[in-house]
């Protein structure tokens, strides 16, 4: 992504350099606030995942006190932000012990480890050195999952803080997650599910303590609440026109973008840098330079290519946040 022309405050968000992000300011913090209010009325612990915008400012708007973060890159920009505790993904070494003890002079953490043996080790690390570090362990149910395999939890170090049950990449995650977490609460230590599903009833009445979960302050309500502002640059032929929005400005990996406000568009496709937006001649039209909004089909790999995210309300430009994590993956 090329870096935008920044508009000053107030300006509509169809005057923005395009392609630009952005998100709907009373939509995101309305759905945060449901499905937190959900949570605890199940409850149950919300943990949001705040790698799926990689955003520490939009983690202060949505209130998010506890925090989940893939790596300690991301971690570090966070700490800033949290007020409660923080959760790592990903297990330290020794090179990186020093960025973790400089974290826990912040905030607590807790970190999540594929094994017995790894928790052991980073404990070894910090003794002596730090007390508000904890750690849960990576439960595999499938083979192909990294974790502990459910049969060789022994807990016999005694330095386990809970489980932590994953559905990312499971082909039927409701035909086992069940069962699986009936399996471990026999442990009576905390039960952790990070889910990529949508928040549903069954979410909520799995037998869990904590959920960890990105997507709800964006899905939820009738209305979008992220897009991509775009434009026409080239309509070449009736029922056909291109867009400056392309693969380097919002991502295709979780399928084709869809179009907002008109059910007549479709995008048939997109290259690196550019969209083909198609629609039934008789049905609509559009101009040079007019503004095409698209709703992203995964949003956290949308965010990861940009450096900025404008926030708007009412179709007026209110902030611009800094995506700080942007490819922080260390």
């Amino acid at each position: 992504m090329e870096r935008p022309v920044f508009k000053p405050l107030g300006s509509s968000v169809y005057d923005l350099d395009t392609p630009s992000l952005f998100v709907i300011r009373d939509r995101v913090l309305a759905n945060a606030e449901t499905y937190r209010n959900l949570v605890s009325k199940a409850g149950k612990r919300l943990t949001p995942n705040a790698s799926t915008h990689r955003t520490p400012a939009l983690s202060r708007l949505l209130n998010q006190n506890d925090i989940y973060v893939n790596t300690i890159s991301e971690a570090i920009a966070f700490s800033n932000v949290v007020s409660g505790q923080l959760t790592i993904g990903r297990p330290f070494n020794s090179s990186q012990l020093q960025s973790i003890l400089a974290i826990s002079s912040v905030t607590p953490i807790r970190i999540v480890a594929s094994s017995e043996q790894q928790i052991s080790e980073m404990a070894a690390l910090i003794q002596g050195k730090a007390e508000n570090i904890s750690f849960v362990l990576r439960v595999s149910i499938t083979p192909e999952q990294r974790g502990t395999p459910i049969g060789q939890i022994n807990e016999t170090e005694k330095l386990i803080s809970g489980l932590w049950v994953s559905d990312i990449g499971i082909a039927d995650p409701k035909q086992q997650l069940t069962r699986i977490c009936m399996e471990l609460s026999q442990h009576n230590i905390p039960l952790v599910i990070e889910t990529c599903m949508f928040p549903d009833t069954y979410t909520l009445n799995l037998d869990v303590d904590e959920i960890v979960d990105g997507s709800h302050p964006f899905i939820g309500a009738s209305d979008y609440c992220v897009g991509v502002i775009s434009s026409v640059v080239s309509a070449p032929e009736p029922g056909k026109a291109f867009l400056d929005c392309g693969q380097k400005a919002i991502s295709t990996d979780g399928g084709v973008p869809t179009v907002v406000g008109n059910s007549s568009f479709t995008l048939e496709k997109m290259s690196a840098e550019h969209g083909f937006l198609l629609w039934e001649s008789n049905e609509s039209s559009v101009s040079l330079g007019e503004s095409i909004i698209l709703k992203p089909a995964s949003i956290s790999d949308t965010f990861n290519l940009y450096d900025y995210l404008n926030i708007v309300e009412s179709e007026v430009l209110v902030g611009l946040m800094e995506i700080q994590c942007r490819g922080a993956y260390s």
